[in-house]
């Protein structure tokens, strides 16, 4: 594993963007999911 010796603040944020980006997706694929759920049960 190679640590990046550019900016500490820079990675930390880039990192935290990375995990929002993957809980936002999972998160979206679920709503979108029990959207479904819920218009084709009515």
């Amino acid at each position: 594993m190679q640590i990046n010796k550019v900016m500490p603040s820079e990675g930390l944020s880039d990192g935290i963007l990375r995990y929002f980006a993957k809980v936002g997706m999972t998160v979206r694929v679920f709503l979108t999911g029990w959207i479904f759920k819920v218009l084709y049960r009515v």
